[in-house]
């Protein structure tokens, strides 16, 4: 499991679809409250949060951890 704090992103729908490539679960926690961030439906949640922290878990979890942090460094 790869827990990571990070600003939010230009756009929540670059986290949805860079989330869905990888097996692993991407789970994003915003003030105490748990959103799949694999899910169009957290999109509301995920885009009004100024910083999210995410828990990635899974087989793939660390190439889906280097791919979603370059999502917010660029």
């Amino acid at each position: 499991m790869i827990r990571t704090n990070v600003k939010k992103a230009s756009s929540e729908n670059s986290l949805i679809m860079a989330a869905s490539k990888f097996e692993s679960a991407v789970t994003a926690i915003i003030d105490g409250k748990e959103y799949n961030a694999k899910s169009i439906m957290s999109s509301v949640a995920i885009n009004a949060a100024d910083n999210l922290e995410l828990v990635i878990s899974g087989p793939d979890e660390k190439q889906a951890a280097e791919t979603i942090n370059n999502l917010f460094c660029s």
